[in-house]
């Protein structure tokens, strides 16, 4: 495990952002309903994306703060880390 300026970063193959593969673009004329609800269609027409990401959470037994973070995200966070 590797901390960061005192919080806790774990790996994990499950730290991963979905995004539409087609997002349907809100114009001026369209309500937010609207688009919302094209936006599912498209969605489940077309599917979603995952991409490598990173989330902050709270540790359940221990209370403290911790990073889950993709393999991928996990090399750039290295990369940006100084060595001592």
């Amino acid at each position: 495990m590797n901390h960061f300026s005192g919080i806790q970063i774990r790996e994990s193959l499950l730290a991963l952002t979905t995004t539409p593969a087609r997002p349907h673009k809100k114009r001026r004329n369209q309500s937010a309903h609207y688009h919302a609800r094209i936006q599912k269609k498209w969605t489940k027409r077309f599917g979603v994306r995952s991409i490598p990401g990173a989330y902050a959470m709270k540790d359940p037994w221990t209370g403290a703060q911790i990073i889950v973070a993709h393999p991928a995200v996990m090399a750039k966070i290295r990369s940006m880390v100084p060595r001592c």
